[in-house]
């Protein structure tokens, strides 16, 4: 069954909404402590009341609901009072519970598009897949730039754009398995399922923290070369970009490579070109070609776990929950390495990272493929 254009596109307007909400959040900071009269540490609570929304409704509605025009109902519901709390709540308490709501509404909505996406597992897949993550990130970098102007009212936008999107609720029900799927594999029992849902979340864990560590530290890194910290800061803009146009471009370049050989092959790139970012003169485009390159590999992951016999959403749910956990352990771990070798030691231990998936990538999809045969 192809996907229905309504539902496709309020899928993508509202992956972009859940973007400029999520990095706006962080932007809107400075305008939420003068706001409320908080200190720096006190306001940054909201990101925290937003997030653990967002985990527990990855948790709730990847093992216990099932994807149904309720529960996308009752999830963009969550994201538009949420975001209107947000916007117009005048106590601080009112606030961090709209962020509780909305972070319920983000989680559940992203897992659900990814599940429902994952399932037109056509040679289409992976770009489509890769299309919704993209657009989520152009929004993740128009956020931001709409809070410069608007501040808090920002999430009002949000609001209204999440009402517009109304043809979401077709999704539920709607994806069906293309005849063009790759073959997938019989789960083996619990036993072997429950063994390749820790391979991929395992997988999913180790590479946030390429992705999370360069954001994390690279304008850092920049700064240490010599660069100023405002141009550092506005060369890392080099990198997501980077990571957009890898999601859409390399997919389609790549169609005839399974998802699992995307993956390595980027993987690959990725690590033998960090290296190059030590030098000062090339090292924002060093990173600007790590997001070009790794930008395929988390919609391809999602691709080839649901191509294994592994249940899409409860599979969803597991690496997206690795993949959080891994954006807060690796950050931390570059940060014990800075520590103790400096600033310069940056796109080395990022590229070991990207080695370490590798290794942890690559048995497991030799591991499947002997399950095939």
């Amino acid at each position: 069954m192809r996907a229905a254009t309504g539902p496709v596109v309020a899928s993508l307007a509202m992956s972009f909404s859940l973007g400029v909400a999520t990095a706006g959040l962080g932007a809107a900071l400075p305008a939420i402590q003068s706001a409320f009269r908080l200190g720096s540490a006190a306001s940054g609570t909201a990101v925290g009341a937003y997030g653990f929304g967002a985990l527990a409704a990855i948790l709730l509605f990847g093992f216990v609901f099932q994807q149904t025009r309720t529960v996308f109902t009752a999830l963009v519901a969550c994201v538009v009072a949420g975001c209107l709390g947000m916007a117009w709540s005048p106590v601080w308490a009112g606030f961090l519970g709209a962020a509780v709501f909305a972070g319920v509404g983000y989680g559940g909505l992203i897992l659900c598009l990814n599940a429902v996406f994952v399932r037109w597992a056509d040679r289409r897949g992976v770009f489509l897949l890769s299309l919704l993550h993209a657009i989520y990130g152009v929004g993740a970098v128009v956020g931001p730039l709409i809070v410069g102007w608007l501040e808090r009212y920002t999430f009002l936008l949000v609001a209204v754009a999440a009402v517009l999107c109304g043809p979401l609720r077709g999704l539920a029900g709607s994806a069906g398995t293309e005849s063009g799927a790759e073959p997938s594999v019989e789960p083996q029992g619990k036993t072997g399922g429950r063994a390749r849902f820790l391979a991929f979340a395992s997988i999913a864990f180790v590479y946030a923290g390429v992705e999370t560590g360069i954001g994390t530290w690279e304008s850092s890194h920049l700064t240490g070369l010599g660069y100023a910290s405002s141009a550092a800061a506005q060369l890392t803009a080099l990198f997501w970009g980077g990571l957009a146009v890898g999601r859409l471009a390399i997919p389609l370049l790549s169609r005839r490579l399974s998802s699992s050989n995307l993956i390595l092959v980027c993987l690959v790139l990725a690590a033998a070109v960090l290296p190059l970012a030590m030098s000062a003169s090339v090292a924002p485009v060093a990173y600007a070609l790590t997001g070009l390159f790794i930008g395929p590999v988390f919609p391809a992951l999602l691709m080839w776990l649901t191509r294994t016999g592994v249940a899409p959403q409860q599979g969803i749910a597991g690496v997206l929950v690795a993949s959080m956990a891994g954006g807060v352990v690796f950050p931390q771990v570059i940060g014990v390495v800075v520590g103790v070798a400096g600033t310069p030691a940056i796109p080395v231990a990022v590229a070991l990272v990207a080695a370490a998936v590798l290794a942890v990538a690559f048995p497991v999809k030799v591991r499947l493929a002997r399950a095939t045969r």
